[in-house]
């Protein structure tokens, strides 16, 4: 290709230019450069005060051109289209003629640059070899006599005959590095290759916008070298040599290549827009070279694998790297096996392909899904490296994973949505969380630990849980076995079951507290839990207990109580190690517990509340008290439960439809005024079963 700035300079101001093929009425093709490509131009060619639209090219050989004059007024004279607006201004021919066809047999032959050099100068030469007869292929070079061009032993060669002009290598396609003199260890010229001319001779001809390197591992070992813009293609045994980079606007090669850098233009910069084309991991010596070669889009093609120290060291990574603003594709399973990696706005395309817990991201929304299976119990997010993620339950399969980086930033509050999600490792949740919900969880292995201060569970199925925050909630939540308990983390104990399901395995302990608060309703406790609130060590009743109001409320459950609505055994001891505390005759406080109603305590009174129910006959129903046993927590020594117990029933008349109900309020009082019996041999002391039921008359 040559230019046509030569023929247009100073000769049209405001006019056209028809180019046509030779001693033809036939438009020729003319092209402008875009990108890396030749694309179809318009013909004819405008110009406006003497400045074309962008810059035209011919192929090499003759044309005929014809210009014309615009006589017109418009400022755009491309849409003038009256013929008398436009005269003849001055027709030539121009380009160069060369058929290997017709003209092969004309043209002499030379063997290597240096016998070019020494050639009688004119016309064409055709060359074979470089530096010896047979290390090139033949190529075709044509003497310019005007030529000024720096000559660069390759491109443009210098002739030892003549003074002025210089040969000229006349190649549309790809420079391959022999037209140098490159290839091997033959690398005088190395510089040179990467920086010749874009056009070059008195035509302004095109040179080549591809270099294609023969076999060879080029360059000294630490220069950068800047292949101006061009496509470097490496054939098979090409490569830059470690130490050594190479800038250029993009590249072809599979295997190692060496450092390479692309979406740089002649002049060295950088261009987001031009850096699309692909680097893998497979082209260079290390992962951070890949993270440093500035392409768009990197592809991780190495295989990983931790048994395999083959594999390792293109991954060894002993620092932190961050990869920014790239389209990230994963083709084998990847891992930095020590540093962190850190992906920061990325764009990741991976099917269980990232193997190491070091790979961290930013600026993104994050999923479990681009990590191996076998590297999830590894993961490990850090608010030193991962930030300012967007944690999409939906973009997780693994719960646990999910969770991992829900609370990687130790927030205060976490809301976990889990449906969809499989969860069979275990988790412990921050202490630095104050508040935590979880919704639709779904163990099916592992183990849950909770120790918040205030935890929500809704519609879950744990395997195993320990949970021991002060303020516990359970709707519709089902618990397999484990720890559901507290070990005094606050003075108040708050514990609330509706439509849950405890198994057997269920361990309800409340150890070291100092109050309750209790609810549940439709809940199955487990069938063998008329015992729960049972403790080793005891609630630590202080003094003024009474005023805390604590509260139980059970209504349609079961296991907490059998067929009749039970009140469990219920223990005061004091706090191991501290002196025993024994009630008073005049002050005792119990827990007490039952699966149809509500009790309220306070000093000696209990007011227990069931829920209505319609009786035909307002005699037919009464309320007794089963009275138990005082045994000691230690000596299971036995005694008589002092005082009188009594029992009133109130019942209520519905306004509404006059009919008579069950009661909705029983008053329970034991009078403690009689001393206990044996009360000074006890470690401390516990009501035996007390059981309220309906009796026929």
């Amino acid at each position: 290709m040559f230019a046509l700035n030569q023929l247009a300079k100073k000769r049209i101001k405001n006019g056209r230019l028809f180019v046509y093929e030779n001693d033809t009425t036939d438009l020729a093709d003319i092209y402008t450069y875009e990108g890396s490509e030749f694309v179809q131009a318009q013909n004819p060619i405008y110009f406006v005060d003497g400045i074309t639209e962008n810059t035209y090219f011919l192929k090499n050989k003759i044309y005929d051109a014809v210009a014309q004059e615009y006589k017109g007024d418009s400022s755009i004279p491309s849409g003038d289209l009256r013929p008398e607006m436009w005269v003849q201004s001055f027709s030539t021919k121009i380009g160069f003629e060369y058929d290997p066809l017709t003209n092969n047999e004309d043209i002499a032959t030379v063997f290597t640059i240096a016998n070019l050099k020494n050639y009688n100068v004119g016309g064409f030469v055709k060359v074979i070899g470089y530096w010896n007869d047979h290390d090139c292929e033949q190529r075709l070079y044509m003497w310019d006599a005007t030529s000024v061009n720096t000559p660069d032993n390759g491109l443009i060669v210098a002739s030892n005959v003549s003074d002025t002009g210089n040969w000229l290598l006349i190649s549309n396609e790809v420079m391959k590095s022999e037209y140098y003199g490159v290839y091997g260890t033959h690398q005088e010229n190395l510089p040179e290759l990467f920086h010749y001319n874009d056009l070059y001779g008195t035509y302004s001809l095109v040179s080549p916008k591809t270099i294609l390197l023969a076999p060879g591992d080029y360059g000294d070992g630490f220069t950068l070298y800047n292949a101006s813009g061009k496509k470097v293609v490496f054939s098979t045994g090409a490569s830059i040599a470690e130490g050594s980079s190479l800038k250029c606007l993009s590249f072809e090669g599979t295997g190692l290549v060496g450092f390479i850098r692309v979406g740089y233009d002649k002049n060295g910069q950088w261009h987001n827009e031009d850096a699309s084309c692909p680097v893998r991991l497979s082209n260079v010596r290390h992962v951070i070279d890949l993270a440093n070669s500035d392409s768009n889009k990197l592809i991780f093609d190495v295989a990983y694998d931790r048994l395999n120290p083959e594999l390792k060291p293109v991954h060894v990574l002993n620092t932190t790297k961050s990869i920014t603003n790239k389209v990230c594709v994963f083709e084998q399973l990847f891992g930095t096996y020590g540093g962190n990696l850190i992906f920061d706005n990325c764009e990741i395309f991976s099917e269980g392909m990232l193997n190491d817990g070091n790979i961290h991201f930013r600026n993104c929304a994050v999923k479990d899904k681009w990590f191996a299976e076998s590297v999830r119990g590894w993961i490990n997010p850090d608010p030193n490296y991962d930030a300012n993620l967007s944690i999409i339950p939906s973009n997780f399969i693994h719960a646990e994973t999910y969770l991992k980086y829900l609370t990687y930033t130790n927030p205060t509050a976490v809301t976990a949505n889990c449906y969809g999600q499989d969860y069979d490792t275990g988790f412990t949740f921050p202490l630095s969380i104050s508040s935590l919900q979880i919704n639709g969880l779904k163990m099916s292995d592992g183990s849950l630990t909770i120790g918040v201060q205030s935890a929500e569970l809704n519609d879950c199925s744990i395997n195993s849980g320990y949970f021991s925050s002060p303020y516990l909630t359970m709707y519709d939540t089902n618990v397999k076995a484990g720890y559901l308990g507290t070990d005094g983390q606050g003075d108040r104990i708050y514990r609330h079951f509706n439509g849950c399901k405890l198994n057997k395995d269920v361990d309800l302990k409340m150890e070291n507290c100092t109050a309750f608060n209790i609810s549940a309703i439709d809940t199955d406790f487990g069938s063998v839990h008329r015992e729960t609130f049972y403790s080793d060590y005891g609630l630590n009743i202080p003094t003024g207990f009474a005023e805390n109001n604590s509260t139980t409320y059970f209504k349609n459950c079961r296991g907490i109580a059998g067929p009749d609505p039970v009140i469990p055994k219920s223990i005061i001891t004091a706090t191991p190690g501290t002196i025993p505390y024994f009630p008073s005759a005049t002050q005792r406080y119990f827990v007490f517990t039952d699966e149809v109603g509500r009790l309220n305590f306070a000093n000696r009174e209990l007011v227990y509340e069931p829920s209505p129910f319609l009786i035909n006959d307002l005699f037919n129903w009464h309320c007794r008290i089963r009275q138990g046993i005082i045994a000691s927590a230690e000596t299971l020594g036995q005694g008589t439960l002092s005082g009188v117990a009594s029992a009133s029933c109130k019942y209520h008349r519905n306004p509404v439809d006059n009919k008579v109900y069950y009661p909705t309020k029983i008053d329970i009082t034991i009078d403690d005024r009689t001393p206990l019996h044996q009360v000074n041999l006890f470690n401390g002391m516990y009501l035996g079963d007390v059981t309220l039921y309906r009796e026929e008359r």
